[in-house]
């Protein structure tokens, strides 16, 4: 069986003090389903370009828009992700405790630390992992 797993991350700007890192994963078969279904998703909903943050804040292409039609559209993706993958997650990392608990303290010679977006990815790569064997 062949696994994909998509990946978005949002927080990688300094001022934000977190990093969030979310998947979703699913099996060949169902990205060809997936695919398919997101574009009737966009026709239905009129948009091109789906960004949650834009979404959230009214700007973009979804300038204008109700709260209704975001709460609807909000609706329609998540029971078209629930159906159309094997499962999704999110990881997310607190850059202050970051600092303070991975990047502090005595190291062994030559041994490189991960950095915040590598941590995530990391941990997201280790979740995965372990629903995958589930």
């Amino acid at each position: 069986m062949i696994l994909t797993t998509y990946l978005d991350e949002s927080g990688t700007h300094a001022e934000s003090p977190v990093l969030i890192m979310g998947g979703i994963v699913g099996r060949s078969e169902q990205w060809v389903d997936y695919d398919r279904k997101w574009a009737r998703l966009c026709k239905k909903h009129v948009f091109e370009c789906f960004h949650s943050k834009e979404v959230k804040d009214g700007d973009g292409e979804f300038k204008n828009w109700s709260v209704w039609s975001k709460q609807r559209l909000i609706r329609d993706l998540d029971k078209h992700q629930n159906k159309n993958s094997m499962f999704r997650f999110v990881t997310v990392v607190n850059k202050q405790e970051f600092q303070e608990h991975y990047k502090t303290g005595a190291l062994p010679k030559k041994f490189q630390l991960d950095s915040v977006y590598g941590m995530c990815f990391r941990l997201s790569l280790a979740f995965t992992l372990e629903l995958v064997e589930r």
